[in-house]
C-alpha cells in the first residue's frame, strides 16, 4: 500500500527549490572549494546530488531519492515504535496518522519541496534507533551526531544539543537520586560528576573532532549568510494564537511528567529514548518557529507524532496497572493496612485511552478527507496511465542555447537571473 502512495507523483516539483540543492552541487562539481559555497539546505543534500550529477543519471529522476525517503521513513518509523511503544498496536496507528498527515495533509506534492523530505528533517531517527540499541553513551551516538553536524549542519546542532540535553537530565536525576540517601552533598556531586564525564568521554571527543572538521572545511560554525538572513529576518512569521502548534508544548509536558512519574517501572532503554523525542520534538520545532505558517508543522509531524503517541503509551500503561488503595483498620489497637483493588465500575480509563489513536486517525481523514479524494483518484490515474513523475524540468530547446552563446561569444562567464531555468541553463553548459 505504501509503494503507490510514496512512488506516483501527482504534481510537477518546484524547481526554485530543487535548485537550492543543485546549485552548490554543481559548484562543487566545478571545483569552488565547500567555503566558499553557501549552502541554503545544508552539505548532504547537495552531496547526493553531486553524486548524481557525478554518475550521470538523468536530473528528472533525482525527485525520486525523495521517494525513497518518504518510504523509508515510514517503513522505520513502524518498526522503530514496534520496538520501543509498550502498547505493540500504537505503531500500526501511528504508521497510519504519519501517512495521512505527510502525504495527504501538505498543500503540494509531498516531494514538490525537496526540502521537506525526511532526508533534511527527519534524519533524528537513526540517532534514536541507536540510543535504543545501543544506549545513551556508545560511540556511534556521538559518531552520527558529530556526522550530522558536519554534513548536516543547521539540524546536527539541533540533534546534537538535545542529546546534551538528554547527558544532562540524566545526571540531575541520578542527583536527586543519590541527594535522598543522606550523602555529603559534596562528595555526592563529585562522585555523580566523575562518572558521567567517563560514559560521556568518548562521545565528547568524537563530536568535538567533528566540530572541528567543520571549522576546517566551512571556515566557522556558522556562515556568514546565515547570519545576516536572521538578522534580515526574510520570512520570519510569528505564531499564530489560534495556531495548532499550541497543543504540542502541553503534549511534550505531560509525556515528561509521567516519563519521570513512571521511571522505576519503565526500563531505561524505553525511558532515555522517550526523553530523547521529547528534546527532539522541542528542537526540531525550531524548524516551525522560523517561519510559523501551519504547513510547517506537518513538516515536522513524524517527530511530534511519535511524542503524542508515546503520551498515549503511558497512559495505556498507566491505566493498566492495577489501582490500588490503602485502607487503614485498627485491630487489638494497632494500625494494619490492607490492600484492595479499586473498583473502576463502568468507566475504565483503559478503554478511554486506547480509543484516542483512533480518535485521532478518524478526525485526521475528516480533515483531509478532500485531499485524501483528490490525491487518490489522481494517484489511481497516474497509475493507469503508468505516469510515475513529471518532468523536473522543461529543457529550453538547442536554437535557445544556440541563441545564447552566438550572444555571448560562447564565453562561460554569464550570468542568469530566470525563476524556472536559470539552472537548465548552467547545467547543459
Amino acid at each position: 500500500l505504501l509503494i503507490p502512495i510514496c512512488f506516483i507523483a501527482i504534481s510537477p516539483i518546484a524547481i526554485f527549490d530543487y535548485s537550492f540543492i543543485f546549485f552548490p552541487a554543481l559548484r562543487l562539481l566545478h571545483g569552488f572549494k565547500i567555503s566558499e559555497i553557501y549552502f541554503q539546505y545544508d552539505l548532504f543534500l547537495s552531496l547526493l546530488a553531486t553524486l548524481w550529477m557525478k554518475l550521470n543519471i538523468d536530473i528528472n529522476f533525482f525527485q525520486k531519492v525523495g521517494q525513497v525517503s518518504f518510504f523509508l521513513f515510514f517503513i522505520g518509523m513502524f518498526f522503530f515504535s514496534k520496538k520501543l511503544f509498550l502498547n505493540k498496536k500504537l505503531s500500526v496507528s501511528l504508521l497510519v496518522l504519519l501517512v495521512i498527515v505527510k502525504c495527504f495533509g501538505l498543500c503540494t506534492d509531498p516531494i514538490y519541496l525537496f526540502q521537506v523530505t525526511p532526508l533534511r528533517v527527519d534524519l533524528w531517527i537513526f540517532i534514536l534507533i541507536l540510543v535504543y540499541s545501543k544506549g545513551v553513551y556508545h560511540w556511534s551516538v556521538g559518531f552520527v551526531i558529530g556526522l550530522l553536524v558536519l554534513i548536516h549542519k543547521n539540524f546536527g546542532m539541533i540533534y546534537l544539543a538535545s542529546y546534551v540535553e538528554l547527558c544532562g537530565v540524566l545526571f540531575l536525576i541520578e542527583i536527586l537520586e543519590h541527594s535522598a540517601a543522606n550523602k555529603n552533598v559534596y562528595s555526592l556531586i563529585k562522585e555523580v560528576v566523575k562518572k558521567h564525564f567517563f560514559l560521556n568521554i568518548k562521545n565528547i571527543l568524537i563530536i568535538a573532532g567533528f566540530i572541528l572538521c567543520v571549522i576546517y572545511v566551512f571556515g566557522g560554525l556558522t556562515s556568514d549568510s546565515a547570519l545576516n538572513y536572521q538578522k534580515i529576518g526574510i520570512g520570519f512569521l510569528p505564531i499564530e494564537r489560534n495556531s495548532f502548534y499550541w497543543y504540542f508544548p502541553i503534549v511534550s509536558s505531560v509525556t515528561a511528567i509521567l516519563l519521570l512519574k513512571y521511571r522505576n517501572q519503565l526500563s531505561k532503554q524505553y525511558f532515555n529514548t522517550s526523553f530523547l523525542v521529547i528534546l527532539l520534538a522541542i528542537g526540531n520545532s525550531m524548524y516551525f518557529f522560523g517561519r510559523s505558517h501551519e504547513n510547517n508543522i506537518i513538516n515536522i509531524s513524524g517527530i511530534l507524532l511519535l511524542n503524542l503517541f508515546l503520551l498515549f503509551d503511558l497512559l495505556i500503561f498507566k491505566s493498566a496497572n492495577k489501582l490500588f488503595v490503602i485502607q487503614q483498620e485498627k485491630t487489638n489497637g494497632e494500625q494494619e493496612y490492607v490492600m484492595f483493588e479499586k473498583k473502576i465500575g463502568r468507566f475504565n480509563p483503559a478503554n478511554v485511552y486506547a480509543s484516542l489513536p483512533i480518535i485521532c486517525i478518524l478526525l485526521s481523514s475528516f480533515y483531509y478527507s478532500d485531499a485524501l479524494k483528490s490525491e487518490l483518484k489522481d494517484k489511481g490515474h497516474n497509475l493507469k496511465e503508468k505516469k510515475f513523475i513529471y518532468p523536473l524540468i522543461n529543457i529550453p530547446s538547442s536554437n535557445d542555447f544556440a541563441v545564447i552563446k552566438k550572444i555571448t561569444n560562447n564565453s562561460s562567464r554569464v550570468y542568469f537571473l530566470d525563476y524556472q531555468n536559470d539552472f537548465v541553463y548552467y547545467y547543459y553548459g
